[in-house]
């Protein structure tokens, strides 16, 4: 399992790429590491085109409930997620449908249409 990702505070975005088996374990080190940057409020696009998801409807229930508990104090920013199979897919719905965190998400089959999303619901202004 790959899963790297960048912070641009410039460009208040969070870009995530996850390749091979990946379970919901695998999330928590990501979570942790955009809070500690300071990046909940950001802009995310998560990739996961290339990844192998191992888990199950109930997982992802329990660890959207966990998402929305985490991000009780802080406004979270909009997600993209960029899925190519239709069991990804179906991930990224069931996803945006168990967690009631008050931001749009947003499910693509390209990262262009991801981005343009992106800039679409939430424009960085430069100052």
């Amino acid at each position: 399992m790959t899963f790297q990702w960048t912070v641009s505070h410039e460009a208040r975005l969070v870009t995530a790429t996850v390749s091979g088996e990946v379970g919901l374990g695998d999330f928590p080190a990501f979570f942790t590491a955009i809070a500690e940057a300071g990046a909940l409020p950001y802009r995310k696009l998560v990739d996961i085109r290339f990844a192998t998801l191992e888990f199950h409807l109930a997982d992802i229930k329990a660890f959207g409930q966990t998402i929305d508990v985490a991000n009780r104090s802080v406004k979270a920013g909009p997600t993209a997620v960029v899925a190519k199979s239709e069991l990804a897919q179906d991930f990224a719905h069931t996803y945006e449908d168990h967690t009631h965190l008050d931001r749009p998400i947003g499910i693509f089959v390209t990262i262009e249409e991801a981005r343009s999303w992106l800039d679409r619901v939430a424009p960085v202004t430069r100052s």
